[in-house]
Order: C-alpha cells, then structure tokens, then sequence
C-alpha cells in the first residue's frame, strides 16, 4: 500500500503557497512530478467550499458564509451568502459572487495560479468538492444545506472553480463529486442531482464524475443489459450481489411498470429496469445517463474511489460512513476498468489511513458527526479513538492492509 498512489487533498489554502517547493503542498507537489523525465499523472481534490461539509460537517472547512466566535461556521445565520444589491436593489449573480470573495480570491485563484505554472508539463486530474452538490438531492431539509447562503456557496462557487481552473489549464481533466450509489442511486435522487449540475452550464469543460470518494461502496461488476436483479432474468448474475441490501429496497411498483405514463427520458435510455444502484459500476451507468438526459450531447466518464471497498460487506448498516471496522484497501489504481466505456480509472481517492472524524470528542447526546456508529472503529472496548477528519489513524491502516482485495 505504501507504493500505491493517492489523490492529494488540497483542503486548506496554506497548501497553495505560490513559491511552495515541499511536497506539502501543491506546487511543491507539481515541482516534484515536473523533475522525473515522465512526469506522472497528479490528482488533487479541491476541497474548501464555504460552509463546507453541511450534512455531516465531521470535515467542516476553513471558509464560511456566516462565523461562530470559534471561528466554525455558523449555519443558522448564513443569511444568502450575499455582499450587496446592485443600484436597483436587485441581486445579481455578480453580487452574490461577492460572498465569496474568499473562496475565489484566497482558495482558487491561487490554485489555478499554480496549475498554469506547469501547463503541458504535468498531468493533472482535479476532483471537485466531495460531499457538496449532492447533499441538495437529499439533503435540503437539513437546514445547514437547505439555506440559501450554502445553496449559492456551493453552487455559485463550484461554476467559478471549474470556469477558472479549466482556463488556467486547459489540459487538466475536471471530474465533479456525485457521491456514490448508495446515497444518489434512486430515480429521484439522481434526477435531481442532474438537474442541479445543468443549472451550472459547465459540462462543457467537465470530464465528468467522481464517485464513492472517501466512502465504502462494493465496486461490484456492471450488469448486462436486460438482467433485473430483483425479478430477473439475470438475478443470480454476479452484478447483482448486494452486501448493502438496498435491492430490498426498490420499489417494485417501477420495476413492474406503472400504469402511468412514462415521461422520464432517462427511463428510455437503458432498456433495463432502473433500480437502487447496489454497487458503484452500475451506479456509473446510470449516472451517465441521467447527465446526458439533462444536458444532451454531455458524454461525461466517471473515476471511482476503490481506496477503501475492498471489503464491502464488512458493515452492519451501509450508511455507516465513518471510519467503519474490518473495511479493506480495495482496486489497485489502474485505467483498465471493468467498464471503459463508462469508467475512466479506479483510484485511492482518499487516502487510506487517514481518518474520517473523530470519535474522542463526540457530544455525549447527539452524534451528529455519524462516528459514534456501532460499525465505526474508535467505539469498541480495546479499540483506539478515531482522531479527527484527515488526521492520520495508524489502527485503521493495518486494518485496511488486513482486509485488503487489492
């Protein structure tokens, strides 16, 4: 595992020093590949939106619509994330873009400063913003994602990011987070994740999508077309093993098809049933389609995380997402899938070994971070506390070198 390449989390601006030569940072890191006489390929994970981490906010950010006197961000005042109102009174796109001076001038003009420095010298992957746009297909009712200022935050500055990053290196592949199966895998869900990726207009200089990043879902294999793995033909079709058990969740009334009318062009692009997605390749599959439902002529490829599914039936409840116990190091990062039409490359999005939140310091009442889960390690006697998101979990890397299927 030591030798195995890793996505670098660009988390925090003290990493975009523009004259950084240590490998701590992103530069430092370009430097470095730039001196080998084939420079490899980079992956950085741009990861400093304001309000950053809504839902779950074990990995809040260092940018925020609205503050706290700790300086954390404060959700229940975040107002519209806006600066002002032109002279009419209106707000414009432009104004709201003010709030996010921030994030625009101190986070990702810096980081496409960098990436112009070695344009057509290193080849770069960026994956962008996990855990963001998707939380507004489920998530709205919370009222951390659901408000306006963390609506245009993310929205408004995702657009910027890619629109700048895009220009400043042109050769740079741009894959958007869409979360994984298990969280968008429904018909609604994902339907209304592509709806909001459309309402950004930067398909045009998007790659396309990075799934399961930093989560536990089974790779799994890709289901011919015509097999139903709740009613079959194909049931028993290595595709449709489901250690989640959310094919038990489908709704059948879909699967046997309905006596109302079938409107949904994403309903006519697959011939198959659409179901909860039970592992990352079909939900690929799926995913695709949705986008190019929503924003016709879009042909976008997909990177699944597999740094950490290599033991996928390891949990109790699969919306476990915290440091869960007996997880493995899964596929080698490679650009052999079993899918390239669809799949671009498995990768070790996250790194394996750093932790997903703490368990130390959960509130005694409420675990409102999901670490204090009966599957999250740091929660059984004779176990060590999880440190805090992206701090370095010695107990889980032997774990994940223990259950590996590399």
């Amino acid at each position: 595992m030591k030798g195995v390449a890793s996505a670098y989390w660009i988390d925090v601006k003290g990493k975009l020093d523009p004259n950084g030569t240590s490998t701590a940072d992103a530069r430092g890191i370009l430097l470095d590949a730039a001196a080998h006489a084939e420079p490899p390929l980079v992956v950085f994970i741009v990861y400093d939106l304001p309000n950053r981490d809504c839902h779950a906010y074990a990995s809040n950010g260092e940018i925020c619509c609205a503050y706290n006197d700790d300086g954390t961000c404060d959700y229940d005042n975040s107002g519209d994330c806006a600066a002002g109102l032109d002279q009419g009174g209106k707000q414009t796109y432009s104004t709201r873009l003010q709030c996010l001076d921030e994030y625009k001038t101190t986070y990702v003009d810096p980081f496409a400063a960098i990436l112009a420095e070695f344009e057509g010298v290193v080849p770069v992957a960026l994956i962008l913003e996990p855990d963001s746009l998707p939380n507004f297909a489920t998530n709205l009712d919370d009222p951390r994602c659901g408000n306006i200022g963390t609506k245009n935050a993310y929205e408004l500055g995702i657009a910027y990011a890619v629109e700048a990053l895009k220009a400043a290196a042109p050769s740079a592949h741009i894959y958007l987070d869409a979360g994984h199966g298990g969280w968008l895998g429904w018909e609604d869900n994902l339907e209304s994740f592509a709806s909001t990726v459309a309402s950004l207009g930067v398909e045009d200089q998007l790659r396309g999508f990075a799934t399961n990043t930093a989560n536990y879902q089974p790779l799994g294999e890709p289901c011919a077309d015509g097999v139903d793995c709740i009613t079959g033909p194909g049931a028993s079709s290595a595709c449709c093993d489901d250690p989640c058990g959310l094919l038990s969740q489908y709704n059948r009334g879909q699967n046997q098809g309905s006596t109302r009318e079938r409107n949904s062009q994403l309903q006519r692009l697959r011939s198959r049933p659409f179901s909860t997605r039970q592992n990352e390749h079909e939900y690929a599959r799926l995913l695709v389609d949705a986008m190019a439902a929503a924003m016709p002529g879009f042909a976008p490829k997909v990177v699944i995380d597999s740094g950490r599914n290599g033991n996928p039936g390891a949990r109790t409840d699969c919306a476990s997402w915290c440091n869960p116990r007996d997880a493995g190091a899964g596929a080698v990062p490679t650009a052999v899938t079993r899918d390239p039409d669809v799949v671009d490359a498995y990768f070790w999005l996250k790194t394996p070994g750093e932790s997903d939140g703490c368990t130390a310091l959960l509130p005694s009442a409420d675990d409102e971070w999901g670490c204090a889960s009966v599957d999250s390690i740091g929660t059984a006697a004779g176990e060590p506390y999880a440190p805090e998101a992206g701090h370095w979990y010695d107990y889980q890397i032997k774990m994940l070198a223990e259950f590996a299927d590399m």
